[in-house]
C-alpha cells in the first residue's frame, strides 16, 4: 500500500489523499482551508444555539398550564441532540471512496451518517460533474449515468470544484470510461452545459 497525492501524473487537490493497493484505490476526502472551518464552526454553533434555546425553553414551559406543551421541550431536544451528533460527525469524519473493479462504494467514517452507497461498476455508463441549481443552494454534485439511462448522485460536493473534477477523472481513468458530454455537465473550458 502506498499513499500519495499523484496517480500516473494527475496531482490530486489539497484535502484529498489517494491510497492504491493491490486491486483497488481508497480516496480518503477531506474539507480543508477556509471553507471547512467555516462549515464546521457553522453547525457547531447552530447546534449550541438549539441547546440554549431549548433550555430556555424548557425554563418557560414549566409555567405553562397545558399539559401537551410540557412535552415540547423533548421535542427541541431531540433536534438539539441530532444537530450535536451531526456537528461532531463534521468536525471528525472524512469522506472515503474505495475504487474497485466491480464497485465503487462511499461512505463517511468513522462516525456514522447516512449515505452509504455501493455501485456496481458494470452498471455505470458515464461519470460526470454536475452544477445542482435546482435545490435552494447551489452545490456541484459528483453524479453517474448507469446503462439503464438511471442518473443518480454519487457525492454531493461541499467541496471545491477542482475534488469533484479530480475524483471524475480519477474514476474513469481507473475505471477506463470513455469521457464524454452529459447535459449539466460542468466542462472547465466552457462552464456548466446545460441547453
Amino acid at each position: 500500500m502506498t499513499a500519495s497525492n499523484q496517480q500516473d501524473n494527475r496531482v490530486a487537490p489539497t484535502g484529498i489523499v489517494v491510497y492504491q493497493h493491490n486491486d483497488y484505490r481508497h480516496c480518503t476526502i477531506r474539507l480543508t482551508g477556509w471553507e471547512g472551518l467555516f462549515i464546521r464552526l457553522f453547525k457547531s454553533a447552530l447546534a449550541l444555539g438549539t441547546w440554549v434555546w431549548c433550555v430556555e425553553f424548557a425554563l418557560d414551559v414549566q409555567k405553562a398550564s397545558d399539559s401537551w406543551v410540557k412535552y415540547l421541550p423533548l421535542f427541541h431536544a431531540t433536534i438539539a441532540l441530532i444537530l450535536t451528533y451531526l456537528a461532531i460527525a463534521e468536525w471528525l469524519n472524512s469522506t472515503h471512496l474505495f475504487l474497485g473493479r466491480d464497485a465503487i462504494e462511499v461512505y463517511q467514517a468513522p462516525v456514522w451518517t447516512p449515505g452509504h452507497k455501493r455501485i456496481d461498476t458494470s452498471e455505470i455508463e458515464q461519470l460526470y460533474v454536475k452544477h445542482n441549481h435546482r435545490s435552494r443552494h447551489s452545490r456541484i454534485e459528483l453524479r453517474l449515468k448507469r446503462h439503464n439511462k438511471v442518473d443518480e448522485r454519487i457525492l454531493k460536493v461541499t467541496y471545491p470544484l477542482d475534488h469533484a473534477l479530480y475524483l471524475e477523472s480519477e474514476i474513469e481513468h481507473y475505471l477506463d470510461i470513455k469521457n464524454r458530454d452529459v447535459v449539466g455537465e460542468y466542462n472547465p473550458n466552457k462552464g456548466f452545459w446545460d441547453p
